[in-house]
């Protein structure tokens, strides 16, 4: 399944912050540093420890025009967020194709005068990205067997999806609700309707299981 990629760059702060300045110097075809939106956001920050970055890029053939921001901590800095210059929305290609050209071009060329490392992750991902293997299982084990027309899930395949809700509780599983959304619908083909009402089940459940733990331990 196709997902936004992640940016990370980790060094020390004097490093991160000569590799944003040399990321500037060496900026070019359609690419610029935007200080004006750097200083309306660093002035809406609400942590002292954190410093925005911004980064812009014009509309070519192989591109859409857009802002990228990059959020810095102590030792690390993450993309935050890429945000079209129009309006609409970037699609996960359009979004990705922009974070590997501003990684690849800019990024590395400079982390390596600086010494800081920079980590990419893939573009494709699976369900064990957010949960381990066995309890992946246990949701891939329900979607297979279970009847995928609203209303016709069968009492034993529902036993089968509350065994895979308990285990994405027990292990603390990130997979968020916009991401198993995606997965029924791109990979498992399920009709809009049932994903939805599923989805707003696990999210419930985690919800509630969360909170009985809670007032268990209080």
């Amino acid at each position: 399944m196709k997902v936004f990629r992640n940016l990370l760059i980790r060094g020390s702060p004097e490093g991160l912050r000569e590799t944003m300045a040399q990321v500037e110097r060496i900026l070019g075809q359609g690419w610029s540093r935007e200080p004006l939106l750097e200083k309306q956001m660093n002035e809406l920050k609400h942590s002292a420890e954190m410093h925005y970055y911004c980064f812009s890029c014009t509309e070519e053939s192989h591109r859409a025009s857009a802002w990228v921001y990059l959020a810095k901590w102590t030792e690390e800095v993450r993309v935050s967020n890429i945000l079209p210059r129009k309006t609409g929305q970037l699609s996960i290609n359009q979004y990705n194709a922009i974070l590997e050209e501003f990684a690849e071009r800019f990024l590395r060329p400079a982390a390596a005068k600086t010494g800081v490392s920079v980590e990419l992750s893939d573009a494709e991902a699976d369900l064990e990205n957010w949960m381990t293997r066995a309890t992946a299982d246990k949701l891939r084990r329900f979607s297979r067997a279970a009847n995928k027309y609203p209303g016709a899930i069968h009492p034993a395949d529902r036993d089968a999806w509350k065994e895979f809700l308990i285990a994405a509780h027990q292990e603390d599983s990130k997979l968020e609700p916009t991401m198993l959304s995606r997965w029924f619908t791109e990979v498992e083909d399920w009709p809009e309707e049932s994903a939805d009402k599923l989805v707003e089940e696990y999210q419930h459940a985690r919800e509630l299981l969360a909170f009985f733990n809670t007032r268990r331990s209080a």
